[in-house]
């Protein structure tokens, strides 16, 4: 079974952790920042077909104000980029040659972005 979440298709059955990092931009924090908000305990393996009604109105009304997540994100991460490679500076020659970008170093991280990158 699929829950329908803004667009996107979460797993009932899943955890709710793990249901909400298949979304673009929440991660471990913030779904823990979502348990606070609803009044759920961690310790608990909670799915979304165990949440009342309530609970997931809540979700829906307060989420777009924590953070941006899915296609806003993704969005905002492309303009971004093109922002980079429009003013020819150093971050844009790192983005062409698929090597890590903020400072990270070359000599092992360098193949774990390329690879990622392919």
């Amino acid at each position: 079974m699929s829950f329908d979440f803004f667009n996107i298709k979460l797993n009932e059955t899943k955890q709710l952790n793990s249901s909400f990092k298949t979304v673009f931009g929440i991660n471990f924090s913030l779904s823990s920042q979502l348990y606070k908000l609803l009044g759920l305990n961690k310790k608990k393996k909670w799915q979304l077909n165990q949440l009342t009604v309530k609970q997931i109105h809540q979700l829906k009304l307060y989420l777009p104000d924590l953070t941006l997540f899915d296609s806003d994100l993704k969005r905002i991460i492309s303009i971004e980029k093109e922002k980079y490679l429009e003013l020819k500076c150093y971050k844009r020659n790192r983005f062409l040659l698929n090597l890590p970008i903020h400072g990270q170093r070359t000599r092992s991280n360098a193949k774990t972005r390329r690879k990622l990158k392919n």
